[in-house]
């Protein structure tokens, strides 16, 4: 079902091409029966060749511009590639990312998609709330997003769809999609070909919704945006025991738009670098320089773009919604640049990094555990697995009247 990528790199992506093209896809598919069991077939081995010939898209931001085709990026090509993977090769899928780079979309496309041209798939749609799933005529609902995409198919491609409340059917592939709230029930005891789970980081039962859908299909997928470091989406991308799980992250820097003009400040160099050197910058553009964002996978990188959006949102906002940094999107005290400086100029390496494993019942250290991952970092070497150098230490800390004082750090020695 993987397409080789023979089909869709042929199709225009410029917006303009890409409407004539479609146009003339559809008029001759209209006269010609051959012609359109063809691109049928082709459309069934390639879902990105099928998105970019026939899916319209809705978004209310572009004025005057709210409704036209959808027409993917290169990042978005990867990452249809790598979501049809898991789902064919049976294995969970957690996709870490900025806001708005159409990765609910991508997922929802996806879907539609095996129950348009492939038998007896049945998928499962878990988001926060009921509203979230299906609210009658509202795009911002999954099942909203669905019920646009298929209006928009041609009638010979969309025979056989009926919407319900809270789930869809295809009658002519046997395929279905429904919906549920996030409960700690959502999904258990039915078997799906694949589940999708949207704004996992808000689910109020995520860890327990986590849990219990392990028997529900072997293919569970996790879109998410970080809120911090005490959800289960931080779990499944930071703890050890999910390491192997297979990852898609969806950067700003990768969207074509987003990421021109992007530079950095250097350090060493004291200088801003440029990323982009094909941007022509204004004569009065102000670099920022103070080094954010610190955290996520492309710490320093900045654009005119991500400026213009930390302007407008607080810093914790742009660390969840933009950086994709759970740390940053934890509410903190000191300021994390500091920080980041700090240990750059003062700190080395550890000499260990993992975990250490205990009774939880009786808090009785049992064994350290090492892993790149892990939360406990040590400057020293540990004898064994259950010990480690015997030493005295002592720590302190002027705290003066807390927070709102004078900042303090904990000495130990």
């Amino acid at each position: 079902m993987i397409s080789d990528g023979r089909w869709y790199k042929l199709i225009p992506r410029d917006p303009e091409a890409n409407l004539r093209y479609r146009k003339e896809v559809l008029e001759r598919c209209q006269s010609d029966p051959e012609f359109k069991s063809g691109i049928l077939a082709i459309c069934e081995r390639d879902c990105t060749f099928w998105i970019n010939t026939f899916v319209w898209q809705f978004n209310p931001q572009l004025l005057g511009d709210e409704l036209g085709p959808f027409v993917t990026w290169d990042f978005q090509d990867e990452a249809i590639l790598e979501i049809i993977s898991a789902i064919e090769d049976r294995s969970d899928l957690r996709i870490q990312k900025s806001r708005e780079m159409g990765a609910t979309w991508v997922c929802l496309l996806i879907m539609i998609w095996y129950c348009l041209f492939h038998k007896w798939k049945k998928f499962l749609l878990i988001s926060r709330d009921e509203d979230a799933v299906d609210k009658p005529d509202d795009l911002d609902s999954l099942f909203g997003k669905i019920v646009h995409i298929m209006s928009y198919l041609p009638s010979w491609m969309s025979a056989g769809f009926r919407k319900k409340k809270m789930g869809a059917t295809f009658g002519l592939t046997n395929g279905s999609i429904t919906g549920e709230a996030a409960t700690g029930k959502a999904g258990v005891g039915g078997r799906c070909t694949a589940a999708f789970f949207d704004e996992f980081s808000q689910n109020p039962k995520a860890e327990e919704s986590f849990a219990r859908t392990a028997d529900l299909t072997k293919c569970r997928i996790f879109n998410f945006t970080h809120v911090g470091v005490d959800t289960m989406a931080y779990k499944i991308c930071f703890d050890e025991q999910y390491s192997d799980m297979r990852e898609i992250v969806m950067h700003w820097t990768s969207h074509p738009h987003k990421k021109k003009g992007a530079y950095r400040f250097n350090e060493a160099m004291n200088d801003v670098e440029f990323l982009d050197k094909l941007y022509v910058w204004s004569p009065d553009y102000v670099w920022v320089l103070d080094g954010k964002p610190v955290g996520g996978p492309f710490p320093g990188i900045r654009s005119p773009w991500y400026d213009a959006e930390c302007k407008r949102r607080p810093a914790r906002a742009v660390a969840m919604d933009l950086d994709i940094d759970p740390r940053g999107a934890t509410k903190q005290f000191y300021d994390a640049v500091i920080i980041a400086n700090l240990k750059n100029k003062y700190t080395r390496p550890p000499d260990w990094v993992g975990e250490l494993k205990y009774d939880s019942q009786t808090a009785t250290p049992l064994e350290l555990m090492p892993s790149d991952q892990g939360k406990l970092r040590l400057w020293l070497h540990p004898k064994s697995s259950t010990e480690v150098p015997f030493s005295k230490n002592t720590a302190g800390a002027d705290l003066s009247w807390g927070t709102g004082a004078t900042p303090s750090c904990l000495s130990m020695m």
